[in-house]
């Protein structure tokens, strides 16, 4: 059977939404494969670019012309020529502190020091929009749009009917806000990491469908039922059910009698047909329509353009005069509904994709990461689909991809000289070496003198608990001391070396009494 045209604008609603839900599948993924190893102050960095489908084991493509303005870009940060051939491109490189916006987004390499050893940092955003106000912002500002086209509709249809005031407020308030909740769900579930994706839609579609079962939309019971109903909306010419369901909750909404007035002035929603005609009627005589589709033939202008010029270009001619291009109005309504739908779903999930492959060598397991520690190699390892370049702006703009690694490296001679032990490492020596490097050159200096000379007396523990700076003024003490995070993070070892000490002695002591007890309780023979 031949689809009605009312069919086919619901199959656009619908079929825009089957898209979105599923996974990804790009035609092609661009792959930045960037490998990492630090050297003294700098990190040195190797990106390679190649293209190739989808999956572990997509076959190879080759760069291409519209490869070639990156290429140049990239190289130009580099500050040298790369290496490239048919399959890839590669850029070699050492930086310091700020890392090359090759890919797209900021990163930075850090270091601070003190004689307790060397903490490093490594941060990296690639492409995204960490705007989330603005992101936010416009989903609200289309959630909007969208209640209002709404409510503007069934005024259209209802104005007349005495229970329409009521029906009304519900849209405006409780609807809105219910959809104001759904759009934030939908941001929240593209801010998980790739490894856990999985795991962050189940629970975002198991939160979304508790919160519509509380607010009485749908429940647990009739889900077989709806989705057979949507179902047969969707892909066959029957909505009846589905649309009796819409009505029905309508009615409810409002508070009026199941037969009443209300019911049957909502005829216009007895089929998917009438429904969708009732729309169409309304949507397109919409300022919002109008606004929008000449917004959309602007665009296709400066498109053809664009072509008009570089065709020209090319072969020599004079530059054309291009003529006001015709619109396609289907292809017109399923961008409006994609755009209307992207304040709830990822609309940004078919076609051509890229991706970071990341690995960073260090010397031991960082105690902060958010990626792959893998101690074979000494390296941490990311693999992250990344944003496309200028994707930044929307209601579903990406959320950045991050990549993020802190690693110790203790000065163990220094440490047990000092202390005793190795007792300030990780997070800890992160923290110490925050505070050491946050101290003036001159009180550094007396720090470095200080240090060593009070252990060397014997009596470290007692001074670092009375430390005052030579600039501090008489009589400060406790928490208020300039020393006080520096010498409590010393105390704390100095003070668990001790008591470690005093048990290992007393459990040796307690072990050689264990040992005569028995020869003196020894029985005479």
């Amino acid at each position: 059977m031949k689809r009605t045209n009312s069919a086919d604008g619901w199959a656009t609603w619908f079929a825009a939404i089957a898209l979105l839900v599923l996974a990804a599948v790009g035609c092609e993924e661009k792959v930045y494969q960037i490998e990492q190893w630090p050297r003294e102050d700098k990190l040195w960095r190797r990106l390679t670019l190649t293209r190739h489908q989808p999956g572990e084991n997509g076959r190879k493509q080759f760069l291409n012309d519209k490869d070639k303005p990156e290429i140049e870009r990239i190289a130009r940060l580099y500050g040298g020529a790369p290496k490239v051939n048919v399959e890839k491109a590669t850029f070699v490189g050492a930086f310091a502190h700020a890392l090359p916006q090759d890919v797209g987004g900021d990163g930075h390499y850090v270091r601070w020091e003190s004689s307790l050893g060397r903490v490093c940092l490594y941060v990296e955003r690639f492409r995204g929009s960490d705007d989330v106000a603005a992101a936010l912002a416009v989903r609200r500002k289309t959630v909007d749009q969208l209640v209002d086209l709404i409510i503007g509709w069934l005024d259209s249809e209802l104005h007349g009917e005495a229970e329409w005031p009521a029906l009304r407020k519900f849209f405006n308030t409780t609807f809105r806000q219910d959809l104001d909740n759904l759009s934030l769900y939908g941001w929240l579930v593209q801010t998980a990491p790739e490894s856990e994706a999985k795991q962050r839609y189940l629970d975002i579609a198991f939160r979304v469908t508790q919160y519509l079962v509380e607010r009485h939309y749908a429940s647990y019971e009739e889900a077989p039922a709806l989705l057979r109903e949507l179902d047969d909306l969707n892909r066959r010419t029957t909505g009846g059910p589905f649309m009796a369901r819409i009505r029905r909750l309508l009615v409810a909404r409002a508070g009026a009698a199941e037969n009443g007035r209300l019911a049957h002035a909502l005829g216009f929603l007895n089929d998917a047909q009438t429904a969708w005609a009732s729309w169409e009627r309304y949507f397109r005589t919409t300022a919002y329509y109008k606004q929008e589709r000449e917004e959309y033939r602007r665009k296709k202008q400066a498109e053809r353009r664009g072509r008009d010029v570089a065709a020209t270009v090319k072969a020599g001619a004079a530059k054309p005069e291009s003529a006001l291009p015709a619109i396609d109005n289907k292809e017109f309504e399923q961008s409006l509904y994609f755009k209307l739908l992207d304040a709830f779903l990822n609309v940004r999930l078919f076609g051509n994709t890229s991706r970071a492959q990341v690995s960073l060598e260090t010397p031991r397991e960082p105690f902060w990461t958010n990626g792959k520690w893998v101690p074979d190699k000494l390296k941490v390892e990311w693999s992250q689909q990344i944003a496309e370049l200028g994707d930044t702006a929307g209601a579903n703009a990406p959320w950045p991809t991050l990549c993020f690694a802190a690693w110790d490296e203790p000065n163990e001679a220094t440490q047990k000289q000092l202390l005793g032990k190795v007792g300030i490492k990780g997070d800890d020596l992160f923290q110490y070496n925050l505070w050491y490097q946050g101290l003036t050159s001159a009180e550094k200096a007396e720090w470095d003198v200080f240090l060593p000379a009070a252990a060397r007396d014997g009596d470290l523990a007692d001074r670092l608990e009375s430390f005052l700076f030579s600039d501090e003024p008489a009589g400060r003490n406790g928490i208020d001391r300039v020393a006080a995070d520096g010498a409590n993070a010393l105390l704390t070892v100095l003070q668990l070396h001790k008591e470690g000490t005093a048990t290992k002695n007393d459990a040796a002591s307690n072990a050689a009494n264990n040992r005569e007890q028995p020869q003196k309780n020894e029985p005479k023979r």
